[in-house]
């Protein structure tokens, strides 16, 4: 990834890059209007001379340049001050001409030989002279302005991606809770009548706490790593519900390396276990499918999770804290470039549906995450 201060660079060179374009492009006008002036009036062209003084003449203008980008940064012409600021950048213009003057006439003298005097040009063309440097100013307050604008747009987006960014963590904290309550209320059910089962569970979900807890602080981790973790939920679960709870998981391997958001299955899982399984006599079977679909703007990554239980009731879905707060964090994450759909099978079983937009992480740069193109 591009460093901010290789990119600040970058940008600055270009910027003076720019400068020295047009400043070169103003010189050969400048060139080009004196000559037709002379051809015009018939007269011969001297082109070693026009060229050396107006050389001189927009090098000793362009030395004014950094020091007028220093007064436009240090007095800024701004609601607060701005007329204090205004009086010191017409001091420092008028200052400048003479400067400039100043600068001109030996080197002139010296280049091309005798030329006016330092008062002859201050009365001839200081005016036209001072009109030149404030079309100056006023281009590099409007370069300032620029400059100021993008700088508050950029402090507005990584304020707004750090409000987001603790948001997220905050959903993700409140997800990790939920599910501990519930897996120790399993518990707590089984350690009467089954002790060893419980102790598996509780040892079980050791495991699976400390997987959690020990990996990066991303929001977005491989559907491999995913899968991993909701085999670990599941393996808990199976000492709850026995022998007759079947699992299939089905996906196409090259989408292991797809990206989701971490602990995104977890609980879809359990909602099925839950609400599906857990209201079932006999054997039960919960399908997770994860495959690549194709939509208008892009591929997207779906994943579905269904259950063969009751399904869920005519009234409608009463989400719960895992569900509405997985809602939330897929907001966060993709703001309208995802759904989520909830929904009863043909056979009576219920289903939820995820799907986002599919993205991996680059091999050679792990810190920059592409997304598949439609």
């Amino acid at each position: 990834m591009e460093s901010t201060r290789t990119k600040a660079n970058r940008e600055r060179a270009v910027f003076w890059a720019a400068v020295s374009g047009i400043w070169t492009l103003l010189v050969v006008l400048s060139i080009g209007q004196t000559a037709l002036h002379l051809a015009h009036r018939g007269g011969t062209i001297p082109w070693t001379r026009i060229i050396a003084t107006h050389l001189v003449d927009w090098s000793t203008f362009g030395l004014f340049l950094p020091p007028l980008f220093w007064l436009a940064r240090r007095f800024p012409i701004e609601r607060e001050r701005w007329r204090r600021n205004l009086f010191v950048q017409l001091l420092a213009s008028m200052l400048c001409v003479v400067a400039q003057y100043a600068l001109y006439v030996p080197l002139a003298r010296f280049v091309v030989g005798p030329e006016q005097s330092l008062s002859g040009l201050l009365a001839s063309m200081g005016l036209s002279e001072l009109m030149a440097f404030w079309a100056l100013i006023g281009i590099i307050h409007a370069v300032e302005f620029y400059r100021r604008g993008r700088e508050r747009e950029a402090s507005a987006l990584r304020l707004e991606a750090r409000l987001a960014d603790a948001q997220l963590h905050a959903l993700t904290a409140r997800l990790r809770p939920h599910f501990l309550f519930n897996t120790l209320g399993a518990i707590s059910e089984l350690i009467h009548r089954d002790p060893e089962g419980a102790d598996a569970m509780i040892t079980r979900l050791s495991n699976l706490l400390r997987a959690t807890l020990s990996r990066p602080d991303d929001p977005l981790i491989s559907l491999s790593d995913e899968i991993a973790l909701g085999a670990q939920f599941i393996d808990i679960m199976r000492i709850r519900y026995g022998p007759r709870l079947s699992v299939d998981i089905r996906l196409d391997p090259p989408l292991r390396r797809a990206l989701v958001p971490a602990l995104v299955l977890q609980p879809l899982i359990e909602n099925a276990l839950e609400h599906g399984v857990a209201r079932r006599r006999g054997p039960a079977l919960v399908t997770i499918v994860v495959e690549r679909v194709r939509r208008a703007e892009d591929d997207a990554l779906q994943m579905a999770v269904t259950d063969d239980g009751p399904g869920f009731p005519p009234t409608g879905v009463t989400e719960g804290v895992g569900i509405s707060t997985t809602r939330e964090r897929l907001g966060q994450l993709y703001g309208t470039r995802y759904t989520f759909r909830t929904e009863n099978t043909e056979t009576g079983g219920a289903r939820v549906t995820v799907t986002i937009p599919l993205a991996w992480r680059e091999e050679d740069d792990p810190g920059r995450v592409v997304c598949a193109a439609s």
